[in-house]
């Protein structure tokens, strides 16, 4: 039997749900409520901040009185800028938060500036090499991955085209293979069960070049919904990751976290009409929305984790993302041997 990596059944009755609580945040957005991108909360017409760990703040013109119980404390610094005093240290905040624990959030208001609808592709050409060039070189090029071969027990440096939670594929002697996840490992300092993330609370999340929401940091390509990556790192406010060879950092609020142990699935090929060989698009969607989140030919292979007969989906793998596909356009390895 295969094993569920998430309430997939739940998220999908809570659909609705979802979609009535965002009507709700667009009323609040108008209202005055904004919300930034460590995950806080800006109630201007209540005067409240609310942290990404629930505690709340008076919003005062002298600054932000406490208002939780996180112990944390805020002061209106000049220019407006806003300094939230939390206490703790977090290696990974970097810029952002300083050595005796505080965060500086510049913004000219009680809050942080709302940035427009960011583009696909922000950079192109030379700006875009450019931009890696400078993000490799704060972030290093690689991410050191080593496949152990089940069959031999033979260990070997690989190169990673893709990430799934149940298969990846690599490269090995110059030719891709898809292998399972759980027989590679790579240079990380996450704890076991951080080591894979999809994300999961954002339509997308941006690959900074350092660990800060300063408008002047680098924020040199998005990686969308149910993307797969590998964490190097993890942080309360920001992870470092490895996505497709680019090593950056996300915020931590939009990542759903995975351990590397994941066994039991099945393969298959995604198929129109029963058929993995022919032309046209075979869509694979989001979990909780059903929004399309890809499209692929048929015959592309994919790792099968969950059939749910109830909602006529399949839980799954495929190229990079975790989502879901409808049933009819998935086939089985299985159903192919007993029709041989």
């Amino acid at each position: 039997m295969m094993q569920r990596y998430g309430s997939l059944k739940a998220m999908l009755r809570m659909t609705l749900c979802i979609l009535l609580c965002l009507c709700f945040c667009a009323s609040a957005a108008a209202s005055g409520v904004e919300i930034d991108e460590e995950g806080g909360t800006w109630d201007y017409d209540r005067g409240i901040y609310t942290d990404p760990t629930g505690a709340q703040y008076e919003i005062t013109p002298e600054g932000v009185d406490e208002g939780g119980s996180s112990g944390a404390t805020t002061t209106q610094g000049e220019g407006g800028a806003i300094i939230i005093d939390t206490g703790e240290q977090d290696e990974l905040a970097g810029a952002v938060k300083k050595e005796d624990g505080s965060i500086e959030i510049e913004s000219g208001t009680y809050g942080v500036d709302i940035e427009e609808s960011p583009t696909r592709a922000p950079l192109e050409g030379e700006a875009w090499q450019a931009a890696l060039d400078g993000v490799a070189a704060r972030n290093g090029k690689d991410t050191p991955t080593v496949w152990t071969n089940p069959a031999t027990g033979e260990a070997v440096a690989v190169e990673v085209v893709y990430m799934g939670i149940g298969r990846s594929m690599i490269v090995v002697d110059g030719q891709k293979k898809l292998v399972n996840t759980v027989d590679l490992k790579w240079q990380t300092e996450a704890p076991e069960d951080k080591v894979l993330a999809v994300v999961r609370h954002a339509r997308y999340a941006w690959l900074h070049k350092s660990p800060s929401s300063d408008k002047k940091v680098l924020k040199f390509k998005q990686v969308y919904r149910n993307s797969v990556l590998r964490v190097l790192a993890t942080g309360r406010n920001w992870t470092f990751v490895d996505h497709e060879g680019d090593r950056a950092y996300v915020p931590t609020s939009t990542l759903e976290f995975y351990a590397n142990d994941h066994t039991e699935f099945e393969g298959g090929y995604l198929s129109l009409n029963g058929k993995i060989k022919g032309k046209g698009r075979v869509q694979v969607r989001d979990f909780a929305s059903d929004k399309i989140v890809e499209g692929f030919q048929p015959g592309t292979p994919v790792t099968v984790f969950d059939i749910l007969d109830d909602f006529g989906y399949a839980e799954i793998d495929v190229a990079g993302w975790h989502c879901v596909v409808r049933l009819e356009c998935l086939t089985l390895e299985r159903s192919l041997a007993s029709a041989e």
